[in-house]
């Protein structure tokens, strides 16, 4: 297995760092790993690093571009500045070079803050083979579902969870 930090050209954002874990015999299927909201912390490379364990090359892009907090408040805050439309964008540009690199599938995943961000990519952009967002949240409304209803998808939520129960994440899938 082989890591490294890469950094990808995003239009009008500059670099994008990004945390690259992969198994030697790259390029093989791959998975976008969209960080929580701490940042691109040792966890969520681990998480990267067991997928590459899986011969899966994962990618994570750091979001916050260096920043990594450890508190909630300071958590809650850099979320709450991150600008969504761009965070997708920066995920599409890391869609983009693992497909310049000779990927064969692309999926991406994310946890909290990054599963939203993963519903969001999901409509986004059809180059995605598969979408798994662990909670998350994401604004869908006025979105065309096209791209989203050609992507295999599996959405994580706990049915204790306060925030949305499995059963109103369908009741809203079935919506639209």
């Amino acid at each position: 297995m082989r890591e490294e930090m890469v950094e990808i050209p995003v239009e009008g954002a500059g670099p994008l760092p990004c945390f690259l874990a992969r198994a030697d015999d790259f390029p093989n299927p791959s998975v976008v790993v969209v960080q929580e909201w701490w940042g691109l912390n040792d966890q969520i490379r681990g998480v990267a690093r067991r997928l590459a364990g899986e011969r899966y090359t994962a990618i994570v892009p750091d979001l916050y571009r260096g920043a990594v907090v450890e508190h909630p408040d300071e958590a809650r805050k850099l979320a709450m500045e991150l600008d969504r439309p761009r965070a997708v964008a920066d995920l599409r540009a890391a869609v983009g070079w693992l497909l310049e690199h000779g990927v064969p599938t692309i999926g991406a995943m994310g946890f909290c803050m990054g599963g939203g961000l993963v519903w969001a990519l999901a409509v986004d952009d059809d180059r995605l083979n598969a979408a798994v967002p662990f909670y998350g949240r994401a604004d869908l409304e006025g979105k065309t579902l096209r791209p989203l209803c050609r992507t295999a998808r599996c959405s994580w939520r706990g049915s204790e969870s306060p925030r949305s129960s499995p059963a109103e994440a369908g009741r809203r899938a079935d919506r639209r």
